[in-house]
């Protein structure tokens, strides 16, 4: 299951890169995120989510893992939750281009495998798919709003 997106950010390339190396941004972005844990100098942010999908509450554990940086252009991520005592990985990357009017591209992917059976199964699949997707949009929304509300200069 593969999900990407690009977004223009009104900032430079290395004001977002910094913005999102900073794990308090990790912290305030990711959707329903409590029980906050930062280790390993910020490379590491784990806790429990919380996402409403329809008249559900899940409370899901979450790990985001910074695997490489290439500071300022592009990272890795790894996160890792799990959904019925099942883990679920996903394999993310961001990269940012730098544009002639000193805004910033902001190109992502994430990628989660599943566990067979997940596959097998279309309830599990299809709320692995609602919950990927809302926490991605819901995260890349966050960061976007950040940067907007110094647009007003520009």
């Amino acid at each position: 299951m593969q999900f990407a997106n690009v977004v223009q950010l009104s900032a430079r390339r290395d004001e977002v890169w910094a913005y999102l190396q900073d794990p308090h941004t990790m912290e305030h972005c990711i959707p329903g995120l409590e029980q906050v844990e930062i280790s390993e100098g910020g490379r590491v942010v784990s806790g429990v989510t919380r996402l409403s999908l329809g008249p559900t509450t899940v409370r899901l554990p979450a790990r985001v893992e910074w695997m490489e940086r290439c500071a300022p252009e592009q990272g890795k991520l790894r996160v890792l939750t799990t959904v019925s005592d099942y883990e679920i990985e996903g394999m993310g990357s961001v990269a940012l281009a730098a544009q002639e009017d000193d805004s910033t591209e902001l190109s992502w992917e994430v990628e989660v495998r599943m566990p067979p059976l997940f596959d097998r199964n279309s309830m599990l699949a299809n709320m692995v798919r609602l919950f990927v997707s809302r926490f991605t949009k819901e995260f890349f929304t966050c960061v976007e709003a950040h940067f907007s509300r110094f647009d007003t200069a520009k």
